[in-house]
């Protein structure tokens, strides 16, 4: 067993690979491999629901998907690239599932708003899938580094997306990276046992309204950004 200095435990094996990516979808060159593909992420999280991170092993995820373990490894060099390749496909599905729903809502403070609450219920109401899935994201950032940009840049495509009707703008792309940045900041400290999920809830929540805060005055003069204002010369 292999241990980060943050306490967080990561499964090793021989065929285990620091840092070598997985092997994504537009690679593949058949239905038949896109299937197995999705398999494999199906009875990952499968298993996670049985029991979160721990349990999650790796011969068990093959198993419920009917291939080989060199197969397995073909697609997911470990079970945190199979878990995080998971959270990725999770969260464009909660983007796609969202995004109809918003269509009314034109502030986009306001959709974000929405858009946190319903995500961290989401994670609270599916508990050790979420467990499974961002105690990985965690250990991503070890072991599997073009994973975790991964899920960093398409949790902020999300919020942006989601934030905007439509046209993402520099502002929308811009609140989308702050608060993505303290989302995963507050991921960690949720798998740390440091957060609960009304505390994760509650703080991003705050992120949010300070954001539009320090935005309002500057969006009525036609900004659209969080660039800091122009500085003023004072004379002597």
């Amino acid at each position: 067993m292999l241990f980060s200095s943050d306490g967080i435990q990561y499964e090793h094996s021989a065929t285990y690979h620091f840092h070598e990516p997985a092997l994504p979808e537009d690679q593949l060159t058949s239905e038949r491999q896109r299937q197995r593909r999705a398999r494999i992420l199906d009875a990952a999280v499968t298993v996670a629901a049985a029991g979160g991170y721990d349990r999650v092993h790796v011969r068990d995820i093959a198993d419920l998907a009917k291939v080989s373990l060199a197969t397995l490894y073909h697609y997911f060099p470990s079970k945190v690239h199979v878990l995080v390749w998971a959270l990725d496909r999770e969260l464009m599905r909660f983007d796609d599932d969202l995004a109809h729903r918003l269509a009314q809502i034109q502030d986009p403070f306001a959709r974000l708003r929405i858009v946190v609450w319903r995500l961290v219920k989401a994670m609270e109401h599916s508990d050790r899938v979420t467990e499974a899935m961002t105690h990985a994201y965690v250990a991503s950032s070890m072991v599997a580094s073009a994973e975790a940009e991964m899920i960093r840049v398409q949790t902020s495509k999300m919020f942006a997306h989601l934030m905007s009707d439509g046209a993402v703008d520099e502002l929308h792309r811009n609140t989308a990276d702050v608060l993505t940045d303290v989302w995963t900041s507050e991921i960690l400290a949720l798998v740390q046992g440091r957060r609960t999920f009304d505390e994760v809830h509650r703080r991003l929540h705050t992120v949010i309204d300070l954001i539009a805060r320090a935005n309002e005055p500057r969006c009525e003069h036609g900004e659209t950004s969080l660039r800091p204002p122009p500085s003023r010369r004072t004379t002597p």
